[in-house]
């Protein structure tokens, strides 16, 4: 999968999933999640669980940083990272 897939998967789930419907956010690829109040710890934990069952990857620990997580660009750099790191296993 392509990151700018990774990147339109991500954003129709926290625009469908996470998102207040009265909420308007123009969600772009370098939008920041955690300083707009997108993501909080629990949207977080949803996410992971997302990424897992849609992309097949398993999002180690140490990677849950606020870095990784930052941005739509920043979530599909890592998601597509860790799935080059498991084919290559």
């Amino acid at each position: 999968m392509q990151a700018q897939e990774i990147t339109e998967s991500l954003k129709d789930f926290i625009v469908t999933q996470l998102l207040e419907d009265d909420v308007e956010v123009e969600l772009a690829s370098d939008t920041p999640l955690f300083e707009l109040k997108i993501l909080d710890s629990l949207a977080v934990v949803t996410i992971v669980n997302f990424v897992s069952s849609t992309f097949n990857v398993n999002v180690p620990l140490e990677h849950l940083t606020a870095e990784n997580l930052r941005s739509l660009d920043t979530m599909s750099t890592l998601i597509a990272r860790l799935n080059a790191e498991a084919i290559a296993a």
